[in-house]
């Protein structure tokens, strides 16, 4: 059985890791102390978000780390969660293609 924490799969979530401390130190010098995208400086009003590039959480790579501001991270996920959803459109809940087209029967429910 799969437990829950938060709503995320345990599995899932432990296979969840962060970025070493060393590759965020490197990641925030490079960044000269600032938001990735909107350059806002980071102070303790300013939230820093430790945000995969590619959106794969389990690629805590150098290459893969960048830190924003809270603002432009909440904006960069519901701007791939809305492309994700997207992609999903014309999808049944099985994801097989749906075609509104064709007659769908539904057996046992007197239609």
């Amino acid at each position: 059985m799969v437990g829950f924490s938060l709503g995320i799969p345990r599995e899932i979530k432990q296979r969840r890791s962060n970025f070493s401390k060393k590759i965020v130190d490197k990641q925030f010098s490079k960044q000269t102390g600032k938001c990735n995208h909107c350059r806002i400086k980071f102070s303790s009003t300013v939230q820093i978000v430790k945000d995969h590039k590619n959106g794969d959480n389990s690629d805590n790579s150098e290459k893969n780390c960048q830190l924003l501001c809270a603002n432009c991270h909440d904006n960069k996920s519901r701007k791939e969660n809305s492309e994700r959803a997207k992609g999903k459109k014309g999808k049944s809940r099985n994801n097989h293609l749906f075609d509104p087209s064709e007659p769908t029967e539904f057996k046992g429910l007197g239609f």
